[in-house]
């Protein structure tokens, strides 16, 4: 039952030993190459995100400053229009004050005026004094 190990039998195992060497050697280097595959697939997946979503980014940030543009351009004209009407009421109000100081009309656009242009009436401290001396 223990005979001895002819040179076939000896080079047939060291043969089975390499090969079955070989196929694990193989397999690892497969495993490997297989996760360096999906972990560069995943990459390149996340930096084409990245990339959409600095586009995206840009795109968005570009949209948002042409309409603040437009907001304030809008809003800088509002006010002078304002302004102008403001002063071209001033300018009717007094000759028409002048002429019919009782006119509801007048009254009327005035308090229109004042609602929509409130003005806070915080008088300060030396004034409010100097108006006491007044009094």
């Amino acid at each position: 039952m223990n005979d001895p190990l002819s040179a076939g039998e000896a080079g047939g195992i060291f043969a089975g030993v390499v090969a079955l060497l070989a196929l694990l050697g193989k397999g690892a280097q497969w495993l490997l190459n297989w996760n360096d595959a999906r972990v560069s697939s995943r990459s390149a997946k996340l930096d084409a995100w990245h990339a959409e979503l600095e586009r995206r980014e840009e795109r968005l940030d570009a949209e948002q400053k042409a309409y603040q543009d437009r907001l304030e351009s809008r809003l800088k004209k509002l006010e002078g229009e304002n302004q102008a009407l403001r002063l071209a009421f001033e300018l009717v109000a007094v000759p028409l004050r002048a002429i019919d100081p009782g006119n509801p009309k007048l009254a009327q656009a005035e308090e229109l005026l004042r609602s929509a242009f409130p003005l806070v009436p915080q008088v300060p401290a030396e004034m409010r004094a100097a108006l006491g001396a007044i009094d």
